[in-house]
């Protein structure tokens, strides 16, 4: 619909709204006359009974004065004549001393009186009357005599508008109940007191009560003509002024539908020019995508072959802050601040670039430098270092490409080489020099026993074993020194094979290290025995704990090797798990064994064996972390543990590893409070917690051992039910 069609259509509305409105204020001011012409209509009848009750109620009044009186004497005359029917009666006529002769007039004969009395000067009318009346002339005319009837059935009055001598009367009637008073004059009828012997009527005319009454309703139809014409006019003057307000606003919806025409031209023309450029933009949106995703392709790509770099690499600023760093370089410094840190200090441990650092003049000459330098904020290790500047486009420097290669090792070998190559033949250790194939091009003296060993008879250019020539020849293409242990004849030498790259071959020392393995077995076997100490003195105070620590490094060991671990460190994990809870000698023997659950002072008691352990233990030289691993084995990797709170990484594999074993041999064997809870509980519990309490590659290797291995704690002739040494804390096994 347009604007124009909207208007019409709301002028044609707007005039049936007004004659709606005209009608419905007409019915409501012609349905307030109808109310109050009822209402006045109503009143003046209701004015009219309540002056009839008036009447009848002095008629009583009257009637019962003259009753406590027994009647009253008048004066005979024309109008008020001796009654016949009180003749019967004694002194009915009596003569006073003046001579002047008086009649005793009863209420019926007064009420009468007075009822003419009132007729003839008001208009209203009053008639005593009953069913069986004395006097003929009191008989009660039709309506009447329904109304007694009607009072013998119990009504106490009747009332209603009714024609008498061609006028309206409002006629009203009520009982007349016999008094103490009647008695006297109608006891011979059978009347008793308290019974119903008549009624008294009054009639009021309606003329001069209809008068006012239509008056009232003149005045009320005048004003309600009058309130009727002001609300048509307010309607007719409303109409107009509204008549002209829509007028108005149909020229102005005709000029706004105008400007919307135009609008709406205007607009489409835009969104012509619009769509034309939205393609154009989509076309650069989707070359761009392109580009973008190339380039996070060749990003990424960069990162990948910028962190494969063996060597330390980074791209420096002008200030020597380090703007990027590959993976070996952040690695290498891990904890340290490495991106916006300054190079100088990382490397070389400076407040300020050092004099001999060449990357200073790569800034100012623009060309590249190498060299190597042995640095000692870095341990004394040996550095190749490279330098290669970034220049913008107009060749300035704005930043270097920093590559380190830790070249120590090179440094070591080349020095021994050197060192020992001096006097070959003199060297008290075997020295023999191995060509490309393989051939041994020289050897010395010391060599000979080696190479009898070797069924050579120390021979020059006879050839190697086949796994020593293969070895010679790997050494050569790698150009990398390699050291093996080889035992022979009770005795161990250490073997480096030293390429001579630019000669061809391959120069091996021996050196005898027997008395050093000596030494070190010594060693080992004295840590065992210390370690045992330590359990055995653990276990005379409370031998829970000690076949509970035996299990708990047996499973630890398997894990670490279903893990991949190397010998050495489970030789480590091992001595760790027998004495893991050695911190418990600090504990009170009734806390240990006590069956009931622990107070919260008692696990806080509990919970200090860890940092005990670790306190006697940091004491030993191992020759591994494990005064760390004691004090890490009740930590988890949510942080939820004890004593540190660490987590994830943070934590020793080791003291992992021992986290899972400990609550497995917990939960499967007996505690002094509760059998055992069974190997598959324990395999739920660490399932279930996996990566929220539990490293989830020890969970895994825990749970391939059980379910697929067919692993088994082994009890080493000991009750099982002894063994363990947890504690009835919920959700924790200490």
């Amino acid at each position: 619909m347009s604007d124009s069609e909207g208007i019409t259509a709301r002028s044609a509305g707007l005039g049936r709204y007004v004659w709606v409105l005209a009608a419905v204020w007409t019915v409501v001011a012609g349905g307030s006359l109808v109310w109050n012409l009822l209402r006045v209509k109503q009143e003046t009848l209701e004015e009219a009974r309540t002056q009839a009750r008036m009447i009848y109620a002095k008629d009583i009044l009257y009637r019962r004065w003259v009753a406590g009186h027994g009647g009253v004497y008048v004066p005979v005359t024309a109008k008020t004549p001796p009654s016949p029917y009180l003749s019967r009666m004694p002194d009915h006529i009596i003569t006073t001393p003046s001579g002047k002769q008086l009649m005793l007039i009863n209420p019926a004969y007064m009420t009468r009186q007075v009822h003419e009395m009132a007729e003839a000067e008001y208009g209203i009318r009053g008639h005593i009357t009953s069913l069986k009346p004395i006097r003929p002339q009191n008989a009660p005319d039709p309506w009447e005599t329904k109304a007694l009837q009607d009072f013998e059935r119990g009504q106490k009055e009747v009332s209603s508008v009714e024609q008498i001598d061609g006028q309206e009367y409002m006629r009203l009637m009520r009982p007349f109940v016999t008094e103490k008073g009647c008695l006297k004059c109608h006891a011979a009828q059978g009347y008793r007191e308290g019974d119903i012997r008549g009624g008294v009527s009054a009639s009021v005319p309606m003329g001069p009560l209809k008068a006012i009454a239509g008056r009232t309703m003149l005045t009320l139809g005048t004003g309600h003509l009058f309130l009727w014409l002001m609300g048509v006019g307010g309607i007719v003057l409303g109409t107009q002024r509204l008549r002209r307000k829509e007028s108005d606003r149909s020229t102005a919806a005709q000029a706004l539908q105008k400007a919307k025409d135009e609008l709406q031209t205007r607009v489409e023309e835009r969104t012509s020019e619009l769509r034309i450029a939205n393609e154009q933009l989509r076309e650069e949106i989707t070359e761009r995508k392109a580009a973008e995703e190339y380039l996070e392709l060749a990003a990424s790509r960069w990162e990948s072959t910028f962190d494969a770099v063996e060597d330390m690499v980074a791209v420096i600023g002008t200030d020597y802050r380090i703007l990027l760093a590959n993976k070996a370089m952040r690695e290498k410094f891990k904890g340290q601040d490495v991106l916006g840190g300054f190079c100088y200090q990382l490397i070389h441990g400076t407040d300020a670039p050092p004099e001999t650092c060449r990357a200073c003049k790569v800034f100012e000459t623009g060309e590249p430098a190498r060299w190597e330098i042995q640095e000692e904020h870095l341990g004394g290790c040996w550095l190749d270092v490279a330098v290669s500047p970034i220049k913008d486009e107009s060749g300035k420097v704005r930043q270097i490409v920093h590559s380190v290669q830790d070249i120590t090792e090179r440094k070591q070998a080349e020095r021994e080489i050197k060192n020992l190559a001096k006097f070959p033949s003199e060297n008290p250790d075997p020295v023999l020099r191995i060509a490309r194939d393989g051939t041994i091009i020289f050897a010395n003296n010391a060599a000979h026993p080696l190479l009898d060993a070797w069924s050579n008879q120390g021979q020059e250019g006879a050839a190697l074993p086949r796994q020593w020539s293969k070895l010679a020849g790997d050494v050569l293409i790698s150009g990398q020194r390699k050291d093996i242990e080889n035992e022979y004849n009770d005795r161990t030498f250490l073997v480096t094979f030293a390429p001579v790259i630019e000669a061809g071959y391959v120069n091996l020392y021996a050196r005898d290290i027997t008395k050093r393995k000596q030494a070190e077995g010594q060693l080992r076997e004295t840590l065992e025995e210390t370690v045992d100490a330590l359990a055995s003195v653990l276990e005379q105070r409370d031998p829970y704990t000690s076949g509970h620590q035996r299990r708990v490094a047996q499973l630890a060991c398997a894990i670490a090797e279903e893990m991949g671990l190397g010998g050495e460190r489970i030789d480590g994990l091992r001595l760790a798990g027998v004495i893991h809870d050695v911190g418990k000698i600090s504990v009170p023997a009734e806390i240990l064994s006590k069956p009931t659950r622990l107070k919260e002072m008692e696990f806080n008691i509990i919970k200090t064996h860890s940092q005990a352990g670790h306190d006697v233990l940091k004491k030993i030289k191992f020759l591994w972390p494990i005064a760390q691993m004691v004090l890490q084995h009740h930590e988890r990797m949510d942080g939820s543990g004890y004593p540190q709170g660490l987590s994830g990484e943070d934590i020793l594999l080791e003291a992992r590893i021992l986290a899972v074993a400990d609550v497995v041999e917990a939960m499967s064997s007996h505690r002094p409070y509760r059998p055992a809870l069974g190997i598959d509980k324990a395999l739920s519990e660490i399932s279930e917690a996996k990566g929220t309490l539990y490293d989830p590659d020890v969970v895994d290797a825990c749970l391939k051992l059980f379910r697929e291995k067919g692993f088994k704690l082994e009890i080493e002739g000991e009750d099982s039910r002894t063994a363990g040494a947890g504690l009835l804390i919920p959700g924790a096994m200490i």
